[in-house]
């Protein structure tokens, strides 16, 4: 029998998932429940030419811009991408869900956004 290894404490998580972050060759954020941006790594300096420091605790909304098929803008303050609300997942397995679209960035043209989304709980499952 496997030893039971410790659930991570959500201040843990967070931790971890801005080391994922700054480690990432590619253009990565991490953004909080109240769609401000908690993290930001090199490669997204390069790309959307905003500094951590700036684009650190801006909403969302405010720095990525660019737009999908129909026009309408990726993000919106308050957008569904932004608030996904999830129940407690079955069998207290962790839920992640992962988006794949097509957008037209102001400055790079077409691209493919890839949001993956996992909610980080706290002891109680909040």
């Amino acid at each position: 029998m496997s030893p039971r290894r410790r659930r991570l404490t959500p201040d843990e998580l967070v931790a971890a998932a801005r080391t994922t972050v700054a480690e990432c060759a590619m253009p990565a954020f991490l953004v909080g429940a109240d769609s401000r941006i908690m993290a930001w790594n090199g490669a997204a300096l390069e790309f959307f030419g905003i500094p951590a420091w700036n684009a650190s605790a801006l909403s969302c909304a405010l720095v990525v811009h660019g737009c999908l098929r129909d026009g309408k803008p990726v993000f919106t303050p308050g957008c569904w991408l932004l608030n996904i609300r999830t129940g407690r997942p079955p069998s207290g397995q962790r839920l992640a869900r992962v988006i794949h679209t097509r957008i037209t960035h102001p400055r790079a043209g077409q691209l493919g956004l890839l949001h993956t989304m996992i909610p980080i709980a706290d002891e109680f499952g909040s």
